[in-house]
């Protein structure tokens, strides 16, 4: 039969061996990397008689097992191969007259193969998982020095994972959140729903798309604070919506600062308001008052020029058409003269109200107004009483008066008031 062929008995031996070295290698395959070289080294050398077998690993450098390799029927060695990379290697050496020598190389070749491509997924492995506790490590120290609470919910929002701002915030033991509804984390059952169904299930769930918003919270001692929610959708490869992360931050101080800055703002407003009612009845008053000293300014302008023009004028023009010597005609032209110049701008004020009234005319309409008759008026100006009627009509068309039975001493009055 092929199976008692000395071909056949010698692949039995090769795989008896192998697996020894396999089941060596499964056995320690959790302990430290270089308590499994120890042992694969050691394992290597019982397969054939140890005192006369030498065997040595060598990974990144560091050896493990004899110093030197040698033997009268040559060293054995295969690489390990990390990743695509040739980390180490295996070395075998026999002594002389040793069975080994007398069988094929390809025998013990193949066994330090298989014990290479072994260790080299069993350290692949054992440094994946060492990156990989790194990584976590690394991660949840992140995911714990944050100073925003974090929290990871499954879609039906049961707590799968917590930092300890989170923790220190609602004041909640890990244990107590975990596998957790969120839902005692909430005001309550009506202010959970409405958080679910407003922020959570649309926008992230449905959209899958991060969502910002502030909402009020409940402390397990029942305290209420507000905060702000940063909810983003985990999703897998395909893109299905596995779980929820949300960023929960404390925003106490916040509001506290926009409530005193609001307080200022509207006290401020006050004050301004205040003021700007007082500044407008200050202004008001001032107005009034520079109303009336200009009413009683043109009261007394007004005075002056009508005592000036009854009680004077007239008796000067009446001292004129009696015989004066010469020097007594001069003094009272002079009188006259500086009279009207005293009167003179109370005048033109009185012109300007008269709209572009001649001289004569002015003079006539201050008569008039005065209450004088045209004889009276006629004697003062030294005119005929047709040339004072003249004047009056004059008077009546620039201001309107004209065809009217409006009273033209009334107007005027009224005009200069």
């Amino acid at each position: 039969m092929r199976g008692n062929s000395p071909k056949t008995r010698e692949s039995g031996y090769d795989i008896d061996r192998i697996l020894v070295i396999h089941e060596t290698l499964a056995v320690c395959r959790d302990l430290p990397v270089e308590t499994i070289l120890l042992k694969c080294v050691d394992a290597v050398r019982h397969l054939w008689p140890p005192d006369e077998t030498r065997a040595r690993i060598t990974i990144d450098e560091h050896d493990v097992g004899d110093t030197e390799i040698d033997g009268d029927t040559g060293v054995y060695r295969s690489d390990i191969t990390i990743g695509g990379e040739a980390r180490g290697y295996i070395e075998i050496g026999f002594s002389a007259g040793h069975a080994a020598a007398v069988e094929k190389a390809g025998v013990t070749q193949r066994i330090i193969d298989s014990t290479a491509a072994s260790l080299a997924r069993i350290i692949d492995r054992k440094q994946a998982e060492r990156a990989l506790r790194e990584s976590e490590l690394l991660m949840r120290g992140l995911f714990n020095s944050l100073q925003a609470g974090i929290v990871v919910l499954t879609p039906e929002r049961t707590v799968l994972r917590v930092n300890a701002s989170l923790v220190k915030m609602f004041g909640y033991s890990e244990e107590e959140l975990i596998g957790e509804s969120t839902e005692k984390l909430h005001v309550n059952a009506a202010y959970y729903e409405e958080f679910i169904s407003e922020r959570m299930a649309g926008e992230v769930f449905h959209k899958v798309k991060t969502v910002n918003c502030e909402y009020t919270m409940k402390r397990k001692d029942g305290s209420l604070f507000p905060t702000e929610h940063t909810v983003s959708p985990l999703s897998d490869s395909s893109g299905r919506v596995i779980g929820v992360i949300s960023v929960v931050r404390d925003i106490t101080e916040r509001k506290g600062a926009e409530r005193a800055l609001q307080e200022a703002y509207e006290e401020m407003e006050t004050k301004v308001e205040k003021r700007t009612g007082e500044l407008r009845e200050a202004n008001t008053a001032l107005k009034v008052l520079l109303k009336t000293r200009e009413k009683d300014k043109e009261n007394l302008e007004e005075n002056i020029l009508s005592n000036v023009k009854e009680l004077v004028l007239p008796y000067l023009e009446k001292i004129k058409r009696r015989k004066l010597d010469d020097d007594v005609a001069a003094y009272i032209d002079i009188v006259e003269s500086n009279l009207n110049e005293i009167i003179s701008p109370f005048s033109n004020k009185l012109s300007s109200r008269y709209y572009n009234l001649t001289p004569r005319e002015i003079q006539v309409a201050n008569l008039v107004r005065d209450g004088k008759a045209n004889k009276e008026i006629a004697d003062v100006m030294s005119v005929s009483l047709r040339t004072v009627g003249f004047h009056r009509e004059n008077i009546r068309k620039k201001l309107g008066l004209q065809n009217k039975k409006a009273n033209l001493r009334s107007h005027l009055l009224f005009y200069v008031s």
